[in-house]
């Protein structure tokens, strides 16, 4: 009777739980995901480096070119200051500093008076004609340059007022400046009496210089 009572087993296959297939592939995208980000951030840590790197070359380049502008446009000024009880030597040619630097006549005049305000008379006496210097330094050798020298060694500074050209054909011009004189002592002197200033161009030197300089055109 046990014989016949006797039931047949039968083995199951297992199956394994959806959240197990479902943490798996959770895990491997999670792991792509991570791999992803860390080669996103590597690119952008690259990128930002090499970034900065050209930026900075731009940079350096940018400011070499502009000291090197600026070496090139900014002229060196020499002054010359007379010595006080010296030989002093008369000035016979534009010098080099100054030759073809005026493009107009009103530049012209504006150099002059700079020149003579910081005592540079290597440079502005060459500005005058024989004919300039004939009228107002007459009868004294080389047209009284020692002269010169002392009347500008007592103005501190030349100022303007207005200042225009009159007139202009080839080689003259005419130009209009109202001169004030600020003496070593302070004292500033009136409009200069004789405002219109007459100039010849020197094609030779490349500049014009003073021939004139009257009340009136």
């Amino acid at each position: 009777m046990n014989d016949n009572s006797q039931e047949t087993t039968t083995t199951t296959p297992k199956i394994r739980p959806m959240w197990v297939l479902g943490g798996g592939i959770v895990a491997i995208v999670l792991g792509l995901c991570a791999l992803l980000s860390l080669g996103l951030a590597g690119g952008l840590f690259w990128f930002s480096s090499e970034t900065s790197s050209n930026s900075a070359q731009a940079t350096r380049n940018a400011t070499q070119r502009v000291t090197q502008q600026a070496a090139v446009a900014t002229p060196a000024l020499v002054t010359r200051t007379p010595q006080a009880g010296g030989l002093l030597s008369t000035p016979t040619s534009l010098p080099i500093t100054t030759q073809g630097a005026t493009s107009s006549p009103e530049q012209a005049v504006r150099d002059y008076y700079l020149f003579v305000s910081q005592q540079r008379y290597d440079e502005s006496w060459p500005m005058l004609t024989d004919r300039f210097k004939q009228s107002f330094n007459c009868c004294a050798p080389n047209y009284d340059y020692s002269g010169y020298v002392s009347w500008w060694d007592s103005v501190d500074q030349v100022q303007f007022g207005e200042i225009r050209t009159v007139s202009q054909s080839g080689d003259r011009a005419v130009v209009y400046v109202e001169l004030f004189y600020v003496m070593n002592t302070g004292q500033r002197s009136s409009s200069d009496a004789n405002p219109y200033i007459h100039l010849v161009y020197d094609s030779a030197a490349g500049t014009w210089r003073f021939d004139d300089k009257n009340a009136a055109p």
